[in-house]
C-alpha cells in the first residue's frame, strides 16, 4: 500500500515505507474505520473490546491500536488534546489510509441547562473557536458532521437508553478563558462566552470537533463526534466517577457499533 497523497518534504514526516513521524504507523497498519479519542487510556479501553489485536504503536503520546471488532477491522487512535494535536494525527492518518471513516469519542461541558452530567451530546455542526482549521479554510467554512453519523449515533444512543442531544458544539482552543473559566489574575477576552453560546442554542464546549469535521470534509471522508457531558456549567455539577466509568465504556461500545453501520 503506497501513500495516497504524499506530503511535500515527505522525508520530514515519513520514512521510506511511509511510516508517519508522529503516530508511528505505516500504510496498511490502520483500518479504514477509526475511533478518535483524546485520552490514551480510552484507547486502551477500546482495545479491550477487540476480539483480536493486529497492530499497536505508541509514540510521542500518540497511541494507535488496530484490531477486529465483530469481524470488522477497526482502529482507535489517541489524538491528545486540542485542534493542533488532532491536526497532526489526522493529516498523518490521511497519508496512510484510502478513505477513512472517522468518529470522535470524547468528553465535553454542557452549556444548556437541560444537559446533565452523563448525557451524550452528538455534534451536528461546530463553531470553530480555534485557528488550526482556519489554516485550511475560511473562517466561515461550515464544520458539519456527516448526516449518517448523526442518525446512527442517535439510534444507538436510544438503544442504550441514554439521554442524548444532537446540535451545535463550540470547539475552543482554550480550556480555561475560552470556555468561560475565570482564574484569578488572568483576564478573559469574553466574560460572557457561556451566556452568548446559550443564547445561540449551542449545546456544549469541547476542543476537537471542528478540526476533525473540517479536515474530514476536505479529505472527502465521513466523520462524526459524540461526547459525554462531564458537567453542567449552570449548576457547576460534575459527573460522579462511577457514572463516568460506565458512560465511557458505553460511549466506546456505541462508537464501535456505529462504525459497523457506516460504509464508505
Amino acid at each position: 500500500m503506497s501513500l495516497k497523497k504524499p506530503l511535500q518534504s515527505a522525508t520530514i514526516v515519513a520514512d521510506a515505507d511511509g511510516r508517519q513521524y508522529h503516530i508511528n504507523a505505516a500504510p496498511g497498519e490502520l483500518a479504514e474505520k477509526i475511533l478518535l479519542v483524546g485520552d490514551p487510556k480510552r484507547a486502551q479501553l477500546t482495545s479491550t473490546l477487540f476480539e483480536k489485536i493486529l497492530f499497536t504503536s505508541e509514540n510521542r503520546g500518540y497511541i494507535c491500536i488496530t484490531g477486529e471488532y465483530k469481524g470488522q477491522r477497526m482502529s482507535v487512535v489517541a489524538v491528545g488534546i486540542g485542534a493542533p494535536s488532532a491536526e497532526i494525527v489526522l493529516m498523518e492518518i490521511f497519508q496512510i489510509t484510502q478513505n477513512p471513516i472517522l468518529l470522535r469519542i470524547g468528553t465535553c461541558g454542557g452549556i444548556q441547562s437541560f444537559i446533565q452530567p452523563g448525557d451524550f451530546v452528538i455534534t451536528t455542526g461546530a463553531l470553530a473557536f480555534e485557528d488550526t482549521s482556519t489554516r485550511y479554510v475560511y473562517d466561515n467554512y461550515p464544520s458539519v458532521a456527516h448526516y449518517e453519523f448523526v442518525s446512527e449515533l442517535m439510534k444507538q444512543s436510544k438503544k442504550k437508553g441514554i439521554n442524548c442531544y444532537a446540535g451545535l458544539t463550540a470547539a475552543t482552543s482554550s480550556f480555561y478563558a475560552g470556555q468561560g473559566r475565570a482564574i484569578s489574575g488572568f483576564p478573559m477576552r469574553n466574560k460572557h462566552i457561556i451566556e452568548d453560546m446559550e443564547a445561540m442554542h449551542v449545546l456544549n464546549f469541547e476542543m476537537e470537533s471542528s478540526i476533525v469535521l473540517t479536515l474530514a470534509a476536505l479529505n472527502k471522508s465521513k466523520a462524526g463526534c459524540l461526547c459525554i457531558a462531564l458537567n453542567n456549567r449552570h449548576e457547576d455539577k460534575f459527573i460522579e466517577p462511577a457514572l463516568m466509568k460506565q458512560r465511557e465504556k458505553e460511549a466506546v461500545e456505541l462508537g464501535l457499533e456505529t462504525l459497523l453501520e457506516i460504509e464508505s
